[in-house]
Order: structure tokens, then C-alpha cells, then sequence
């Protein structure tokens, strides 16, 4: 894993927060994804996806976590 940069193949995991401005209904909206200081994601690092989903619900105490997503960059 670089540090510097994403690698294709490599995944992503973001958390997913229970706020009515983030949702259309029931889906995302584009909000979920936008942010002037960048958007928080957490790096796989060989970890398995139970050992990223509880690493993310421990940092997000003051939050009310809907959904942990995934992407693979290309």
C-alpha cells in the first residue's frame, strides 16, 4: 500500500452517516460525497472487512452509522 497514492485494485471503505441532507428518499444523495476538505475514506491495508467495519463504527461514536460502502479504484 503507498501512502501516497491510491493504487488500482485497491479498496476503499467509507461510512455512511443517518442524515436527512445525505439521503434522497432512500437512496444517497451526492452530498454523501461532497466536501471542501476532502472526503473521509478508510484503506482496505489487508484488513478484513469485519476488522475495517468495527475500526469505523469505534470512530464514528458521536454519528449514527447507516451503511459502511466500498469501492475499488480503477
Amino acid at each position: 500500500m503507498n501512502p501516497e497514492r491510491i493504487e488500482s485494485g485497491e479498496v476503499l471503505f467509507r461510512a455512511v452517516q443517518q442524515h436527512p441532507d445525505l439521503w434522497r428518499g432512500d437512496r444517497p444523495s451526492s452530498l454523501l460525497f461532497r466536501n471542501t476538505a476532502g472526503v473521509s475514506v478508510d484503506r482496505d491495508g489487508e484488513r478484513s472487512v469485519a476488522d475495517i467495519c468495527e475500526f469505523i463504527k469505534s470512530n464514528l461514536s458521536a454519528y449514527r452509522l447507516k451503511a459502511v460502502v466500498s469501492v475499488t479504484a480503477a
